[in-house]
C-alpha cells in the first residue's frame, strides 16, 4: 500500500470537511500514526517490530511524515502567520501547544502553573451552539482535567444547541403525544408535542377508528353511526369475529343486518351462509367443507384422491389460497394436504394476497392515523406497507421552507417554523418579513421598546439615565429619563439630623426620639434624645410603692393612684376567718383561700355519725370522737342471753332486758311435783306437766290411787 504523505492528507482535509486548521492538524496528526502504520506492513519488521511509524523511512524529523524537513507543515504555518513555536497560529510565543479536540500530549507540561486549552468533544463541535472549550493546568510535569469544558448534550426545546450541530432544537420533542388544552375528555382529539421557537407546544390533530353500530362517533367525522359495520353471522359453527374481520371456514359467510338505531344494529342477517342442513357432502369435486368444521368429506368412502380446500369456497384460486389434496386411504378420505386457505393480511411479503380477496397489503393498519415522529407538516401520517413492514408515512411531504413564505409552518419538518426565509435583521411577523430592529419590533414581533428606549441590534437600550421604573432603584421612579425618589426619603441625607432613610423610604429617628411627638404623653424629647416624664408619673413604672395589695396607676393628668385591691392579703394572717375548721392562706396571686379540715370539728353536735350506741364528741384538738356505749343495743336480737326462758328484748333507752317466763322449764327439776303419788313430773317442750304413772288403770288425782 502507498503510504500518504502529510501535505496530501492536510490537502484532503481541508477539501474535505471544509474546517479549521486546527482540525486539519488533528487529522493529519492522526494519519501519522494510523495511516503511516498501515504503511509499514512491507517493511523490514527488524526495523519496526511494532509496526509503528518511528521515522525510520527517511523521516529526518520524526514527525511520521516521511520527510526529512526540520520543520513541516505545522512549523510552516506558525512560521507564516508569526508564531514563534507555539503551534496554534495566533502570532504568539507559547510554550505548549493547543491542539483542538485534542487534550496536551504528555510531555508538554514542563512549568508548574502552565494553563493549556482543552477540550474532549467529538471534532468539529467546538464553539458551536453552546459547546466550548475548558482548560487544565500543568501540575509536577502532568497535565490536569479538563475543568469548564462544555461538550455536546441531548437537544431539549429551549431555543439553544445543546448538541452542537449548527442546528437549533431540531427534534427536540418531536412525535410524543400529549393531550391538547380542553381536550381532556375527547377521545376524538389527539396531540404531538412540537418545539417551535424554544418553546415546547401541543400540536392538535383528530384520531379515529372504523365506524360501528355503538352510539359512538367511532370515526371522529361528527357524526354517529353512519354506515357504519352491520355484518353478522347467526348460523352457530363456521364464522368468527376477529377485530374488525371476520374468520370462515368452507362455504360459511357472514351476512348484513338492516339498519342501526340507538346503537344497537337490528334486523334479520340477510345473506348468510351456515353450515349445510345436509352435512358433509360425498360427491362434491372439487371437495369443500359443507359443514363449516375446517375438514372436507370427513367420514366418506373413497377410491381414489381428490381436490380439497377448507377455506371459504369464493377465496379457492384467489391470491395466495390454493386447492389442496385428500388421499383416499383404506376406503376413508385423509386429511385436505397442501392448501393454503386465508390468512390474516401481512406486509411481511409485499405484493401478496395473503386474505384472498383479491387485493394484496390492504392490512387492518392500512391507512390507519398514525405520528410520524417527524415535526411539523411531516408529523400526521398514515399506514401504509413499505419494504415489507407497516410504516407510518406522512400525509403532508415535507418542502423547502423559504418557497413558502411566513405561513406559521414548519414546512420542511426539521422542528423550526418559518426560519431562513426573511433576510439578515428581518422576521416572520403576521405572515410577513419585517424589520426586526425597529422600536415596535426590537428582536421579536411584537417587542415594543420604551418611550425612551432605541432598538439597537434587536435589543432594546435605554439612552437616558432610565428608561422604566426599573432602571432605578428601590423606591424611585422614573420620571422623564431621570429617576427620582417616590416616598418621603430614599437617602439618608433627605432625613434631617438624627435621622435616616429605612427600607420602606420613610424618616426614621435614630434615637430614641428626635422631637417631642415621638414621646408619650407627659413626656418630651430632651437634648440628649431620650423621652423624659414632665409630672410625677408618665407609666404605672412610676407609681409602684411596693405594695403587692395595692392597685397602682399612673392618672392622664400625671399622678399616681395607689389604691387598695379587695380580698389581697401579703400574709396567711390576713386571711384568718374565725373558723377553727378552715384552713386559711395566703396564695401566690395575694388572693385570700379558706379551704374547710378534713374531719374538724366546733361542738359534739358535729360529730353525731347517726349511731344510738356511739358517743359522740368534739375534743379540745377539734377533732371527733365516735366511743361504743357499753351495754347499748339497737335491736332486740342484740339482747340474747341464751336462755329459752328468758324474754330478751332492747327497751326505748337502748338498754336490754332479760325477763323470765313463767312456767318455762327447761328440764323437770325446774317443775314443782303436784303432790299425786299416781303423776310424775316431767317439762315437754319447755312446759311443767303430769302425766299419769299407772301401768294398769288410770289416777285418782283426789286419791292418789289407780284405780280401774
Amino acid at each position: 500500500m502507498m503510504k500518504l504523505s502529510s501535505a496530501i492528507v492536510f490537502a484532503v482535509g481541508v477539501l474535505l470537511c471544509g474546517c479549521g486548521r486546527d482540525k486539519v492538524l488533528t487529522a493529519q496528526r492522526d494519519a501519522a500514526v494510523t495511516g503511516d502504520q498501515t504503511s509499514n506492513e512491507d517493511k523490514d519488521p527488524s526495523k519496526n517490530p511494532d509496526g509503528t511509524a518511528t521515522g525510520a523511512e527517511g523521516d529526518g524529523d520524526g514527525d511520521g511524515d516521511g520527510d526529512s524537513d526540520t520543520a513541516d507543515i505545522d512549523d510552516a504555518d506558525a512560521g507564516s502567520e508569526g508564531d514563534a513555536g507555539g503551534n496554534d497560529g495566533d502570532g504568539d510565543r507559547d510554550d505548549h501547544s493547543v491542539a483542538t479536540g485534542q487534550p496536551p500530549m504528555q510531555g508538554e507540561c514542563d512549568s508548574n502553573g502552565m494553563t493549556n486549552d482543552c477540550y474532549g468533544g467529538p471534532d468539529g463541535t467546538e464553539g458551536v451552539g453552546e459547546c466550548r472549550a475548558g482548560s487544565q493546568s500543568c501540575q509536577d510535569g502532568e497535565w490536569g482535567a479538563c475543568e469548564e469544558q462544555v461538550e455536546p448534550t441531548d437537544e431539549t426545546c429551549d431555543g439553544r444547541d445543546e448538541d452542537c450541530d449548527g442546528e437549533i432544537d431540531e427534534g427536540a420533542s418531536a412525535g410524543a403525544s400529549c393531550t391538547p388544552e380542553g381536550a381532556d375528555n375527547d377521545e376524538c382529539v389527539v396531540g404531538r408535542l412540537i418545539c417551535s421557537n424554544g418553546v415546547e407546544s401541543c400540536e392538535e390533530s383528530s384520531a379515529g377508528l372504523p365506524e360501528v353500530c355503538n352510539g359512538d362517533d367511532d370515526d371522529c367525522d361528527g357524526e354517529v353511526d353512519e354506515q357504519p359495520d352491520l355484518s353478522c353471522f347467526t348460523a352457530g359453527r363456521g364464522c368468527e369475529r376477529i377485530g374488525d374481520e371476520w374468520e370462515c371456514k368452507g362455504i360459511c359467510e357472514p351476512g348484513e343486518q338492516a339498519a342501526c338505531f340507538n346503537g344497537e344494529a337490528f334486523g334479520t342477517c340477510t345473506g348468510q351462509v351456515g353450515p349445510s342442513v345436509f352435512g358433509e357432502q360425498c360427491n362434491s369435486n372439487p371437495a369443500v367443507d359443507e359443514d363449516c368444521d375446517g375438514e372436507v368429506d370427513e367420514n366418506c368412502e373413497c377410491v381414489d384422491e381428490q381436490r380439497c380446500y377448507t377455506g371459504p369456497e369464493d377465496t379457492a384460486g384467489v391470491g395466495e389460497c390454493e386447492y389442496g389434496t385428500q388421499e383416499c386411504l383404506f376406503g376413508s378420505f385423509g386429511f385436505c394436504t397442501g392448501q393454503v386457505t386465508p390468512q390474516r393480511e401481512t406486509c411481511e411479503n409485499a405484493g401478496e394476497d395473503n386474505d384472498c380477496d383479491g387485493d394484496a397489503d390492504e392490512t387492518p393498519e392500512e391507512g390507519g392515523f398514525c405520528f410520524t415522529g417527524d415535526p411539523g407538516r411531516c408529523a400526521l401520517g398514515s399506514q401504509r406497507c413499505r419494504n415489507n413492514r407497516t410504516q407510518c408515512v406522512p400525509n403532508n411531504p415535507s418542502r423547502p421552507e423559504r418557497a413558502q413564505g411566513c405561513n406559521f409552518q414548519d414546512d420542511d419538518c426539521d422542528g423550526r417554523v418559518d426560519e431562513n426565509i426573511c433576510n439578515n435583521n428581518q422576521g416572520c411577523c403576521g405572515g410577513r418579513c419585517i424589520n426586526l430592529n425597529t422600536r415596535q419590533n426590537c428582536g421579536a414581533c411584537g417587542n415594543t421598546c420604551g418611550n425612551l428606549e432605541a432598538c439597537r441590534n434587536g435589543q432594546c437600550r435605554c439612552d437616558r439615565e432610565c428608561c422604566r421604573n426599573s432602571d432605578c432603584g428601590n423606591n424611585r421612579t422614573c420620571n422623564n429619563g431621570n429617576c427620582e425618589c417616590a416616598t418621603e426619603c430614599c437617602e439618608n441625607r433627605d432625613c434631617g439630623q438624627g435621622r435616616r432613610c429605612n427600607s420602606n423610604g420613610r424618616c426614621e429617628c435614630t434615637t430614641e426620639c428626635c422631637q417631642n411627638s415621638d414621646c408619650g404623653q407627659n413626656e418630651r424629647c430632651n437634648s440628649n434624645g431620650r423621652c423624659e416624664c414632665t409630672t410625677e408619673c408618665c407609666s404605672f413604672n412610676d407609681c409602684v410603692d411596693g405594695n403587692a395589695c395595692t392597685s397602682d396607676t399612673c392618672r392622664p393628668n400625671g399622678t399616681c393612684s395607689n389604691s387598695p385591691i379587695d380580698n389581697c392579703c401579703e400574709s396567711d394572717s390576713d386571711c384568718e376567718d374565725g373558723n377553727a375548721c378552715t384552713n386559711d392562706a395566703c396564695g401566690n396571686n395575694n388572693r385570700c383561700s379558706n379551704d374547710p379540715i378534713a374531719d374538724c370539728c366546733e361542738s359534739d353536735g358535729d360529730c353525731d355519725d347517726g349511731d344510738v350506741c356511739t358517743s359522740d364528741t368534739c375534743g379540745n384538738n377539734n377533732s371527733c370522737s365516735n366511743d361504743p356505749i357499753a351495754d347499748c343495743c339497737k335491736a332486740d336480737d342484740e339482747c340474747s342471753d341464751g336462755d329459752v326462758c328468758t324474754e330478751d328484748s332492747c327497751g326505748n333507752d337502748n338498754v336490754c332486758s332479760n325477763s323470765e317466763i313463767a312456767g318455762c322449764c327447761t328440764s323437770a327439776d325446774d317443775c314443782e311435783d303436784d303432790g299425786v303419788a299416781c303423776t310424775d313430773t316431767v317439762c315437754d317442750d319447755n312446759e311443767c306437766a303430769h302425766p299419769d304413772s299407772c301401768d294398769v288403770g288410770s289416777c285418782n288425782p283426789s286419791s292418789g290411787i289407780c284405780e280401774e
